[in-house]
């Protein structure tokens, strides 16, 4: 799971489908949605050293979001 020259995780997209799923059936708008995962994943990755699906994020005007 780990790319040790990119030093990046492999992206598993269909756990990133379940996982978008999960908590857009608990929350109507996906801005909102999108902002659960990213502290999701950064609890995750303080916790067990990796992210929930292994996605890439990057810096937006205003906030943080998937690339």
């Amino acid at each position: 799971m780990f790319d040790q020259n990119l030093n990046r995780f492999s992206f598993d997209r269909k756990k990133a489908l379940e996982v978008l799923l999960y908590i857009s059936s608990q929350i109507d708008d996906m801005y909102k949605t999108l902002k659960i995962l990213y502290f999701a994943d950064k609890l995750h990755l303080s916790r067990y050293g990796r992210f929930i699906n292994g996605d890439t994020y990057i810096a937006m005007n205003n906030r943080p979001g998937p690339k």
